[in-house]
């Protein structure tokens, strides 16, 4: 039994190996020859599975969207917060599953959304009643100890939080999640922020499904995007990507794709 965490997974996997989303034909071509996207492991929605091989539900999004659009892209496997860096810098194209921040809008160009996500906490199997959150302020006077990714858009209540120097001396930044579960189970932390599905699907490969469990309180939906560089990447091509992720969105592929939301 999974409780919390029994989620169809099975499904969304053979969606994953599915040849062909896409059988229309692209009806504009980019004006930029390669887009080079930036991603980080995220299961399940971009990820390299046990070959090797760049997988996940935005992977086979993008893979069809850029298809449509005529546009040539590859995809390379770095930091989330080396992603944001470079693409401020102008050295890296673009990447997806982002928020759209008022300053990320001083150098980046947005998409319009292709999905939401939902921003939760992981905490300790059986630990809901000793954490009764109600807004994410509680965590002040629960004194909960929270890790989150470095460089992530943890939504407007988080953002206007982090100001306080009591909730953010609460706050634990990590350059990854590889080992930050150890720190959940080894009760340095009490809870770690992220993408629900990310994490319901990090707790299932690391085999963690009863050690601990999502809690109730949501923090935040939030649309997601993909996110271009100013530097790189002309308007007319954001253009082109946005009519082509309209035209997957309204098929039937789409809606199977990320039935899960």
């Amino acid at each position: 039994m999974l409780n919390n965490f029994s989620i169809k997974i099975i499904p969304y996997l053979q969606i994953l190996i599915m040849s062909t989303l896409v059988t229309s034909t692209a009806f504009g071509q980019c004006e930029k020859s390669l887009y080079r996207m930036g991603y980080a492991s995220f299961s399940p929605y971009m990820y390299k599975n046990d070959t090797g091989e760049v997988t996940g539900l935005d992977y086979k999004l993008t893979q069809s969207v850029f298809k449509l659009a005529n546009c040539k892209v590859e995809f390379v496997h770095m930091p989330w917060a080396r992603i944001i860096a470079l693409i401020k810098d102008g050295k890296l194209d673009m990447t997806g599953f982002a928020s759209k921040t008022v300053e990320r809008e001083q150098f980046a160009l947005f998409s319009n959304f292709y999905r939401y996500e939902e921003r939760r906490l992981i905490i300790r199997k059986g630990e809901a009643k000793k954490w009764p959150l109600k807004s994410l302020a509680d965590v002040i006077g629960l004194n909960m100890r929270l890790g989150t990714l470095i460089g992530t858009w943890q939504g407007k209540e988080f953002h206007e939080l982090i100001k306080n120097d009591q909730f953010k001396a609460q706050v634990t930044n990590v350059a990854d999640y590889s080992d930050r579960y150890a720190m959940l189970l080894l009760n340095r932390i009490d809870a770690l922020l992220s993408d629900k599905l990310f994490m319901l699907s990090e707790v299932r490969k690391k085999g963690l499904v009863e050690q601990v469990e999502i809690h109730p309180y949501i923090v935040e939906k939030t649309p997601v995007h993909y996110m271009f560089s100013m530097k790189t990447v002309p308007i007319k091509d954001v253009e082109l990507i946005n009519q082509s992720l309209k035209k997957f969105i309204e098929t039937e592929d789409y809606k199977q794709l990320f039935l899960m939301e």
